[in-house]
Parts: C-alpha cells; sequence; structure tokens
C-alpha cells in the first residue's frame, strides 16, 4: 500500500505490517506530530479501529478511512483504485473515539 501510494503522490505514511500495530510504532508516529489517518483493509471493522485508538496516548485525536459505502470490493486495500482512494479520503474519514463512538 505504501509504494501504491507513493505512485499516487502520497508520501507521509508508513505500513503498519497487517491490521497489527505495536507499541513502537505508535510511539513513532506519534512523535512525528502528524495526525494518524489509518487505512486498512475493508476486512478491519470498526471495533478492531477503535481498539488501534484507545493504544494511542490521551490526547492523541485518531482518524480511519472507514468504507460505509462499500466503494472497496471485498478483498480490495484503500490503496488499490486511484480514484477510490480519491473518494475515500475525501468523504470516507471518521474520528475514531476511544469511548466506543465514531464521528465523521
Amino acid at each position: 500500500a505504501v509504494q501504491q501510494l507513493a505512485t499516487m503522490g502520497v508520501r507521509s505514511c508508513v505500513s503498519t505490517g497487517g491490521k497489527t500495530i505495536s507499541k513502537h510504532q505508535i510511539e513513532e508516529i506519534t512523535r512525528t506530530g502528524c495526525i494518524p489517518v489509518f487505512a486498512y483493509d475493508k476486512d478491519v471493522n470498526e471495533d478492531e479501529l477503535q481498539e488501534i485508538a484507545s493504544m494511542f496516548m490521551a490526547g492523541i485525536t485518531v482518524y480511519a478511512i472507514i468504507d460505509k459505502d462499500d466503494i472497496l470490493d471485498e478483498k480490495e486495500s484503500p490503496s488499490d483504485t486511484p480514484k477510490k482512494w480519491i473518494e475515500l479520503v475525501q468523504s470516507h474519514i471518521y474520528k475514531i473515539s476511544k469511548d466506543g463512538e465514531s464521528n465523521g
């Protein structure tokens, strides 16, 4: 996904290596000062995203691309198709709260 996004001009991204994230990765992401936006494959559900968000320290706002309109095919990554990526980034980024709620 990182290489796919680089070909689309998106250079400020990293791969977590699957649908898990380590404490070290969280620390590194937090140190950059960037706002984390997760773009996992379609099989990662909102509960899993909220679990990931809860691993960040208080005060860090975490977002995720959530395909609520079934733009992606079943096994498709958000970065597989440039047109779909643009649509997802423009209208499907949601704040993942630590109290079990998602806000758009």
